[in-house]
């Protein structure tokens, strides 16, 4: 069989700026080629390809199926690409071509996706290697055929949405491929070059969609991680390499044993991930230090005590002073991200998140406001309420915040001033990362306080 694995083009575009390549989308990719079925990969953002020009592409391509993946790992989709997966499907539709559609609108929202006369047959709830296994090993799906897969959903002959029951045990990621880059013009993106070591977290943040889509952290092997370094290493040029795992140091042994291997073999690549603040622990981080991390990302979200704690962080400010700047003084540098507009945040509360940020002044900070996210807990909650799922899209659940949003603009803008008078370079757009010589002249340091997503891979040396 032949599949065409899509990436949806942002609407608007992603900026180039800040665009990796797109992980989740490649893995997938890779494990249908190890199926045995000829694939190609057709990244529409990056090559900023409009949705009604699909038909235009891959026309020396005869595909049986596509598989379109739409804010599956990588949350960088905003909520106009909706629109732009039921055209790309109408055009694959028109070509004869079977349609999957996978990531969070599929899970949560099947309704927007799946209608009469839609141009989707199937889509995959959660993770999509065990469906599109089944999936691609039946020749003639049929309701018979498709109610016996697990993890799917699809028009039933009434025309009602049928749902499987999610599998019973969680696809073993350990059987993974690497992911194939030559899928993918590399040069196309930021130089830093990502892996999934991981899915899921240990935590239950009320913000965060991870746990819900993903479930229980679990991780893969260290020797399997090492092998996918060294091929970046020595087969992609990579001089960074990002864990974009969600959670990356839950498995503290396991870290550990990544680390080792990498200093075994003596591989020397700059490497960043996304850690979490309670699980913090010297000598698994001085071993990553040693093995050549030299970034994290602490998701500290406030400054609060009370907030700290509705919202399941699992530490307090004084924990963040105490972590944040030991992690510092280990030679890490770090990025906090902070979000303004938690529930019930009042002016107090606030004022501590701003008066924090302020004292620990991380080389990189985020500011951002609260989205509403398929699968977190907040969502359980609020799904009533009108609301983005990108967290760069300004504050749109003032209900739920006791402060305005004229008083978290201001003290957004109150920040980002007294960072600038510091040394910090503020900005706004992504697109002011596409130079980042320009950058380095603003700001010799690198450090940055980002209204907006901010680029991985600034100020990374082994």
């Amino acid at each position: 069989m032949k599949a065409l694995i899509i990436n949806p083009p942002n609407v608007p575009f992603s900026s180039k700026g800040i665009l990796i390549e797109p992980i989740d989308v490649l893995v997938t990719a890779s494990f249908v080629a190890v199926l045995g079925h000829e694939v190609r990969l057709l990244d529409m953002d990056v090559r900023q390809i409009r949705p009604e020009d699909f038909k235009n592409h891959m026309t020396d391509f005869a595909y049986d199926i596509a598989i379109i993946i739409y804010d599956y790992h990588i949350p960088l989709h905003c909520d106009g690409t909706l629109e732009a997966v039921r055209n790309i499907a109408d055009q694959a539709r028109a070509r004869g071509a079977k349609v999957i559609v996978g990531g969070k609108t599929a899970t949560y929202k099947p309704e927007q996706l799946l209608f009469s006369g839609t141009p989707v047959d199937v889509l995959i709830r959660h993770e999509m290697e065990l469906a599109l296994s089944a999936l691609l090993a039946v020749p003639t799906w049929s309701q018979n055929s498709l109610k016996q897969i697990p993890g799917i959903c699809y028009l039933d002959g009434s025309l009602d949405i049928h749902v499987t029951d999610r599998p019973s045990q969680p696809f073993d990621l350990d059987t993974l491929p690497i992911a194939k880059r030559s899928l993918v013009d590399l040069d196309a993106y930021i130089d830093v070059r990502t892996i999934l070591s991981s899915r899921g977290c240990h935590m239950k943040c009320d913000f965060c969609h991870v746990p819900g889509f993903w479930g229980n952290w679990r991780g893969r092997s260290a020797g399997a991680i090492a092998n996918e370094i060294e091929y970046l290493v020595n087969e992609c040029g990579a001089k960074k390499i990002l864990f974009l795992d969600d959670n990356a140091t839950v498995g503290r042994k396991r870290m550990k044993d990544i680390c080792e291997e990498l200093i075994a073999r003596k591989i020397k690549v700059a490497m960043g991930c996304l850690g979490s603040l309670n699980l913090f622990e010297e000598e698994m981080m001085e071993t990553m230090h040693e093995a050549g991390f030299r970034w994290i990302h602490y998701g500290v979200e406030s400054g609060d005590d009370r907030l700290l704690n509705s919202i399941h962080k699992k530490v307090n400010a004084d924990d963040v002073r105490r972590i944040v700047n030991r992690t510092r003084e280990m030679g890490f540098r770090v990025r906090t991200s902070w979000i303004m507009d938690l529930p019930g945040s009042t002016e107090d509360e606030l004022q501590r998140t701003a008066d924090l940020i302020l004292e620990l002044r991380t080389e990189e900070v985020r500011l951002h406001h609260l989205a509403i996210r398929m699968g977190s807990r907040i969502y359980e909650d609020y799904s009533d309420i009108p609301s983005t799922q990108y967290i760069h899209q300004g504050m749109q659940n003032q209900n739920l915040a006791k402060v305005s949003s004229e008083r978290v603009r201001e003290a957004v803008e109150g920040i980002a001033a007294e960072l600038s008078g510091g040394g910090y370079a503020v900005v706004r757009h992504p697109d002011e990362f596409m130079n980042v010589e320009a950058l380095r002249y603003r700001t010799p340091n690198m450090n940055v306080v980002s209204l907006c997503p901010l680029r991985y891979g600034l100020g990374w040396e082994y």
